[in-house]
Order: C-alpha cells, then sequence, then structure tokens
C-alpha cells in the first residue's frame, strides 16, 4: 500500500517535498576502485556500489556554469522587489525550448533563494507562528482554470481546499496563505500551459496578474515557447500586442542549447563533458572518453543539455551492465535518446506531415 505522506516527500509541488529539495545536497561521487576488487566484491556490495554510482550519475547536480548569468538576473530581480512598494512586482519568464534546461534553473533558483531567506530567518515559524514557507512552487495543469490555480498553490501549502468554496473565496485563501506565511517568491512551471486561446486560460492568466500585484512577491514562470506561442503578449498580436501587460512587466530569459560557433562557446561544451567525465563513475574510464568526442556528443544532442544527460546516464547503466566500464563510440552509438534529438542527429527520419 502507497503512503500517501511518503508520496508528498516526492513532489516539488507540496510544502514537504520542496522543503526536502531544498535541504538535499548533491550525491556523494562514489571512489573509483581497482577493476580486480570490483571482481572480488560479492554479489550484493557489487549490487550496492552499482546502484551508488547511477544514482552519483543522475544526482550530482546541475552543472551551476552553465545558468550563473540566469541565476544573476533572477537574484537582481527579487532583490530589487523585496524593497519595492505596494503594486505589481516585476517577474521573469524562462523560456525555451524541452531539455534546455528551464524546470532546473527555475528549481534551483528557488531552492538557492529558500536557502538565503532561511540564513536571515533561521525560525521555522513567523513572528505570528504561522509556518515559514519563502518560496512556493506549482505547475499548471493542461487545462487551467482559476480553480485550478486557486487548489494548486494550496495544495503546496498543505491546505485543504474547501469543495464548494468559490473561486473568490478560494483566491482569498491563498492570499491569506501566502501573507500568513510570509511567502516571497512564486515559481510556476509549465506556464505553456495557458494557451489563452480559450475563455478560461484567459482568465486563469488574469487572476495570475491579480495575485502578482496583490501578494508581495516575484512571480517567476516557466515554458515552453512562450515568445513565438503568443504567451509574452497575451494572445495579442498586431498594435494590441503593445497592451499585453506580460511583456511589459516580465523579463523573457531565453534557455537555449549551447552552440560552438565561436572558441568560447567550444570551450563550454567542453568544460560540460569534463565535468561529466569527472563524475561519471566507471572503472575503465579514460581521460578524454567524452572530450575527446565533442564534435560527436554535439551532433547526438545538437546541445541539448537534457539529451546529453539522458545520453551519458543512459550510457554508465548500460556501461555498468554490460562490464564495459567505459563509454565509447560503439557503445554511444546503441543507444537511442528522445525523438528530437535522434532526427535532429540523423538516426531516425522526421515524422511526415500529414497529407
Amino acid at each position: 500500500m502507497t503512503d500517501p505522506g511518503g508520496e508528498r516527500w516526492r513532489r516539488l509541488t507540496v510544502k514537504e517535498g520542496w522543503r526536502g529539495f531544498v535541504d538535499d545536497e548533491p550525491t556523494r561521487r562514489p571512489e573509483r576502485v581497482r577493476i580486480a576488487d570490483y571482481r572480488r566484491l560479492d554479489e550484493q556490495s557489487r549490487s550496492v556500489y552499482d546502484r551508488e554510482r547511477l544514482r552519483h550519475a543522475h544526482g550530482f547536480g546541475p552543472i551551476r556554469s552553465l545558468y550563473a548569468d540566469v541565476h544573476r538576473t533572477l537574484e537582481r530581480l527579487v532583490v530589487s522587489n523585496e524593497v519595492r512598494g505596494p503594486g505589481a512586482r516585476h517577474g521573469a519568464a524562462l523560456d525555451g525550448n524541452p531539455g534546455n534546461g528551464k524546470t532546473t534553473i527555475a528549481s534551483h533558483f528557488g531552492r538557492h533563494y529558500e536557502r538565503r531567506c532561511r540564513q536571515r530567518h533561521p525560525d521555522e515559524l513567523t513572528a505570528d507562528g504561522h509556518e515559514y514557507l519563502p518560496v512556493v512552487y506549482v505547475n499548471v495543469d493542461a487545462l487551467p482554470t482559476i480553480k485550478g490555480l486557486n487548489h494548486a498553490i494550496l495544495t503546496f501549502y498543505g491546505m485543504g481546499p474547501p469543495q464548494r468554496a468559490s473561486a473568490r473565496e478560494l483566491t482569498q485563501l491563498v492570499l491569506e496563505c501566502a501573507r500568513l506565511c510570509q511567502t516571497s517568491l512564486v515559481v510556476i512551471d509549465d506556464i505553456h500551459l495557458l494557451e489563452l486561446r480559450r475563455e478560461a486560460d484567459r482568465d486563469a492568466n488574469n487572476h495570475l496578474k491579480r495575485l502578482a500585484n496583490d501578494l508581495q512577491a516575484t512571480f517567476v514562470y516557466a515554458g515552453v515557447g512562450l515568445s513565438h506561442g503568443g504567451f509574452m503578449h497575451e494572445g495579442r498580436y498586431g498594435t494590441d500586442a503593445a497592451l499585453a501587460q506580460i511583456s511589459q512587466r516580465f523579463k523573457r530569459l531565453a534557455v537555449e542549447p549551447l552552440r560552438r560557433s565561436t572558441t568560447a562557446e567550444r570551450a563550454t561544451w567542453l568544460g560540460v563533458l569534463s565535468v561529466f567525465e569527472r563524475e561519471l563513475v566507471l572503472l575503465q574510464a579514460k581521460d578524454g572518453d567524452l572530450t575527446g568526442h565533442a564534435d560527436q556528443l554535439w551532433r547526438r544532442t545538437q546541445g541539448v543539455i537534457g539529451s546529453l544527460t539522458q545520453l551519458l546516464t543512459e550510457a554508465t547503466a548500460e556501461a555498468i551492465d554490460t562490464g564495459a566500464e567505459r563509454i565509447t563510440t560503439k557503445l554511444l552509438d546503441g543507444i537511442d535518446i528522445g525523438y528530437a534529438a535522434e532526427v535532429g542527429a540523423g538516426r531516425q527520419p522526421p515524422q511526415r506531415q500529414a497529407a
């Protein structure tokens, strides 16, 4: 039987899971043992060691240098909003294609911000005796509504929204929770699901603008195709686009694939590969196994960090499972990753357009 309380600890969209994420540390890299010593381990010890290596491959943390500029921009924004007077605060929208790291940037910035807040306010409770929750992290549902957004936020706070409450009553409850818990950063992921073509989507968008007006908090959105999909202009086009409040209030921060056109870009790509080379624990690995194949790895992933991570973590699992204990060109060639990356690399044909 699943423990519902335990499930909450694994979700960032509830306060228990978010706090666990905030307090958690990157995994510690297991020591690389000699291959002869590894082969002498009994089956259980070998299984434990292999699992530790795989866990670290997935858990050694984001490469902070990739997102340093975006984090500095977000830091300046929230500091400015903290000292701003009453009224609407400026926000930020992380915009890019899937796999470029938007959720990683948003969640880890929220984690960094909450840690800073808790250094200034180490008590678990506010002065009035309420739970101190400086950050709220929620996802947008596939068919967003005002009630649905309110429900998501109240669920994060651990509130069971009254079933018969109106949208207006739920909104007041959201505002009260944020005020009492001194929430100062609201991160909303998958904001592109607000397509703004349906009336309910436009109502939900206006609701978020109202929350941004009434809460003393910075709002950070993350989504796919926010600029060309029309979100930044709230579905308005032509001269009406200038009337969109989102484009006036929200700074668009593009999150793009890594490139390799310039010397600096190629150095960044090599730096990313060197981090993976250092952190992936394979017993027959050699220096240059990844950096020496920088061009091939870029072609396989087109510089998308999510695709690179998927390729190299799956390659690590394959190298451990087969006993190869090294990532080679042949091993990489045998691994398929996301469809978009495979099409981009010419390994799969693109989907044909319907007649």
